[in-house]
């Protein structure tokens, strides 16, 4: 019975490596989530930066005055919330979507666990069927096509290229 499941896997990358690449393709890894929060720290060294152009008007306060058009002025202001260092309000932000990106992996995870299992036990009935000619033959092959696209989905296509490359 193992020889047979090792025949059965022997044309397929491993699962770990198909859950990896999912991971990857949509973009949920948890180095994401540390990243994310990497950068809130250099966030707060950095000033916050405001260029303006203006120009100043000089007028009168009698009735009828005149006014008179100074000159055009640039302003550049750089500001430092220091208090950031030490409590940053985004990171109630990064908290939030760490939960939802953990939960988008998660049920990414199962299902891509269940697309591949389901796809060996296809496998495995295709080949141990006697008739290819059977509708019932040609239904189970277009099942097995179709969860290999699932597949796919799921990783941008890098299964089936793993999968001729280990051919």
């Amino acid at each position: 019975m193992a020889r047979q499941y090792q025949l059965l896997c022997k044309d397929e990358p491993g699962f770990r490596e198909i859950q990896k690449q999912a991971l990857e393709y949509n973009e949920v890894s948890p180095e994401k989530i540390r990243a994310w929060r990497r950068s809130l720290r250099y966030r707060a060294l950095m000033p916050q930066f405001n260029l303006g152009y203006d120009k100043t008007i000089y007028g009168s306060s009698s009735k009828g005055g005149t006014a008179f058009v100074g000159p055009r002025d640039w302003s550049m202001d750089f500001t430092w919330n220091l208090d950031n260092l030490i409590w940053n309000n985004y990171e109630d932000d990064v908290d939030t979507r760490a939960r939802l990106n953990t939960q988008l992996r998660i049920d990414i995870l199962n299902e891509v666990n269940r697309l591949y299992f389901e796809r060996l036990r296809t496998k495995g009935e295709l080949l141990n069927k006697n008739s290819q000619n059977s509708l019932e033959y040609i239904k189970q092959k277009m099942y097995l096509e179709e969860l290999t696209a699932a597949l796919d989905a799921y990783t941008g296509g890098y299964y089936s290229r793993r999968i001729e490359e280990i051919k």
